[in-house]
């Protein structure tokens, strides 16, 4: 049976790395505990492959949940992570600026529509530039969501 919708999984995520400084580091600074996090060095098993993978690097991660929706928007997403780190924009412009960290904002969606597309506003686009290096887009085309 056709769909007359498109469905769409959505969620975004900031992170900190470094290969230097530990999350244990990052949470001190930023008095946030993160969401995920390893530590250079670390090993952990592929979910697809089941190989030993090492921890290139160090990552801290704070993220919005998944939400599977037929709209396509992350502002919501957006606004969850703001929330949480507006206090602490002076302190993410100076690890921003700083060679030892990368900060990113991952937006990731899941979708059974080939032709997505994304819109960020202008007031988005500078809190997204004010606390990180770049950002980051995964669309993945599935099928089965």
């Amino acid at each position: 049976m056709k769909k007359d919708y498109f469905v769409n999984k959505l969620y975004c995520e900031f992170t900190i790395v470094s290969d230097e400084i530990e999350p244990e580091e990052i949470s001190h600074i930023l008095g946030i505990s993160p969401d995920r996090f390893f530590v250079k060095g670390e090993t952990s098993l592929s979910r697809n492959s089941g190989s030993v993978i090492k921890k290139p690097h160090n990552l801290w991660s704070i993220s919005s949940s998944a939400i599977i929706s037929e709209e396509v928007n992350i502002s919501s997403h957006l606004e969850h992570l703001k929330l949480k780190l507006i206090k602490k924009i002076k302190v993410l412009k100076r690890l921003k600026s700083d060679v030892k960290y990368e900060l990113s904002f991952w937006v990731w969606l899941e979708t059974d529509n080939s032709g997505i597309g994304l819109d960020i506003s202008e007031q988005e686009m500078l809190f997204l530039t004010e606390c990180s290096n770049r950002v980051h887009f995964s669309f993945i085309t599935n099928d089965e969501i």
